[in-house]
């Protein structure tokens, strides 16, 4: 299920792809030929392509790299990083183009001394709007070497993220969306997702490769500028390589109505029904299916210095039926903003447990903090249990001078299976101060240290220290 919104304004998306050479052309569109008398004209006009780029040079000494509980010896790594970017916008189009990688000199204890492209990534973002249709592109390559891979800086923690273990990880995903009748009684969007992970060189068997392949199609019927309703369907394919050979359908058909009441006050309302088949198929026989009504009520209401809002769901999910509430509150502070949270979930295979997030920031005029703190339960795509994540996050920067800054940034994530008593919890935490200094001609020092330290309740607390110095310089030009 999915929140629909009746503010028809042009999204913010980032969309982004591996390749697409079919739409590298597209920026040439924008060009027109036009008469001698009014080409000055047009090469005012017309709407010029942006290139950026970021080269850097860095040297990083850490004396347990991989957090193993006793020390393997000293890393240390010179680091070359090349990115570049193109972008191209107009009032129809959108392009952004990125490229980038990391050239790696190791001495190691467990590599011994290697030099390789560790780190890659190419990425596409497109989106081309009219007044009644809209097309939307993501497609992305990210290779990342785990061993310096610090788990804290991804969006999105799984139970894979805190693994020890050496060797590399490939996400590739692409993502396809297209709606028409924007403006009329009657719309329709599809939308496809294809998401691949892949480990290569690892020795950790919770290290396995998953395919998630999933589409969604929805109508859309609009009665007046204050109320609409969307019929969909939605279906997945799941397929992980490990040790079970899990293989997971799902199916969810929904009827949603999102409702003005006023200026200030939305209702929005789901109702529909889902069923998901779940098998082992290194296991005879082994099949799970769980099936029911599933619903959604939200209501939101703006408020003078912010909004607040309320949400009751109900859903079918691999590890049974998942009851959610939350109730937040948002605050526009004069110098920064409050956000606020609470509520709880629980389901057929858990008792209910709290959930709730905190976000405070602060903004002065030579430093700035801010605070984030989140606590989640879903169901695990990789191991089909409910699992709770708790991320808390400090950050504090203050400007030294016009040319220097200084931040201080404490991590911290924790990671708990319910129903798994073999299982262990895992938390990982890091505390990383940085000075940054501005050398002129788009140049900058960046040197620090981090700390960062493991904990799991099988295998007991490692920690390590890590010392960096970067060089590095962004420069870009219009054409």
């Amino acid at each position: 299920m999915t929140r629909r919104s009746l503010n028809r304004s042009r999204p913010q998306t980032a969309w982004t792809a591996l390749f697409a050479p079919s739409l590298f052309v597209l920026p040439l569109f924008a060009l027109t030929v036009t008469p001698a008398a009014r080409a000055q004209d047009a090469q005012n006009s017309a709407p010029l392509p942006r290139y950026s780029y970021e080269l850097s040079q860095s040297l990083r000494v850490s004396d347990n790299i991989r957090l193993n509980r006793n020390s393997l010896g000293t890393t240390t790594a010179a680091e070359t990083n090349a990115r570049a970017s193109y972008r191209f916008e107009d009032g129809l189009q959108n392009l952004a183009l990125e490229a980038g990688g990391v050239f790696r000199v190791v001495d190691d204890p467990v590599l011994g001394s290697d030099q390789d492209l560790s780190d890659a990534d190419l990425r596409l973002n497109y989106l081309r709007e009219s007044a009644n249709a809209r097309l939307a592109l993501q497609s992305s390559y990210v290779r990342r070497d785990l061993s310096f891979d610090d788990a804290l800086n991804n969006d999105g923690l799984t139970d894979q993220d805190f693994s020890t273990s050496a060797g590399r990880r490939d996400d590739i995903n692409t993502q396809f969306r297209f709606d028409t009748g924007l403006s009329d009684p009657l719309g329709l969007n599809v939308t496809l997702i294809q998401r691949n992970r892949r480990f290569n060189e690892t020795n950790d068997p919770d290290l396995f490769d998953t395919d998630t392949t999933s589409a969604r199609i929805g109508a859309v019927f609009r009665f007046g500028q204050t109320t609409e309703a969307e019929l969909s369907l939605f279906q997945s394919r799941f397929e992980s390589e490990n040790a079970a050979r899990t293989e997971r359908d799902t199916q969810q058909l929904v009827l949603g109505l999102t409702h003005a009441f006023s200026a200030i006050t939305t209702l929005q309302l789901d109702l529909g029904y889902a069923e998901v088949d779940e098998r082992f198929t290194a296991l005879p026989d082994n099949l799970d299916r769980n099936s029911g009504v599933i619903g959604t009520l939200a209501v939101t209401r703006a408020r003078r210095n912010g909004e607040v809002s309320a949400r009751l769901a109900t859903n079918v999910t691999q590890a049974g039926r998942r009851n959610t509430f939350e109730i937040a509150r948002r605050f526009v502070l004069p110098t920064g903003v409050l956000a606020f949270s609470l509520g709880a979930v629980d389901g057929t295979t858990t008792n209910p447990r709290a959930i709730g997030s905190v976000d405070y920031r602060l903004n002065w005029v030579r430093s700035s903090f801010r605070a984030q703190l989140r606590r989640t339960g879903s169901v695990s795509d990789t191991t089909s249990v409910v699992t709770e994540t708790t991320r808390l996050t400090l950050g504090y920067d203050y400007e030294l001078n016009p040319l220097t800054n200084l931040s201080l940034d404490l991590r911290h994530a924790s990671i708990h299976e319910t129903g798994l008593n073999t299982d262990p919890d895992r938390s990982r935490s890091s505390v990383d101060l940085t000075l940054t200094r501005d050398l002129g001609n788009e140049w900058d020092l960046v040197t620090g240290y981090q700390f960062r330290r493991s904990d799991r309740d099988d295998t007991g607390s490692a920690h390590s220290n890590t010392l960096f110095f970067t060089l590095n310089r962004e420069f870009g030009a219009p054409n």
